[in-house]
């Protein structure tokens, strides 16, 4: 997975809201293959703040009663998978339901 900075993460967030350009047009003027992470940083951005943009650098391992509420709240809510994450301040690459 390519990893990008701070800085660029936040200046794509900024373009995008300010409505500048679309999520397409940012990945194709950045020369970015996709515009999925583009998407998950503007809305963890707005759920969070631009500070939860920030990459974590270190592992965490979560409870089995934090892994099973995840798996409850799943049940109940017929949300995304990058909403859940929010929700759950989690990456959503770690929400696989």
């Amino acid at each position: 997975m390519t990893k990008y900075s701070l800085d660029f993460k936040v200046k794509l967030v900024n373009e995008c809201i300010d409505r500048q350009i679309s999520i397409l047009g940012l990945s194709k003027k950045y020369g970015m293959p996709n515009k999925s992470p583009i998407y998950s940083w503007i809305h963890e951005a707005e759920a969070n703040g631009l500070n939860y943009l920030i990459t974590k650098k270190s592992y965490k391992e979560y409870s089995q009663d934090f892994k099973l509420s995840v798996i409850e709240y799943y049940k109940l809510h017929e949300i995304s998978r990058l909403d859940k994450a929010i929700y759950f301040k989690i990456s959503p690459s770690q929400v696989n339901l």
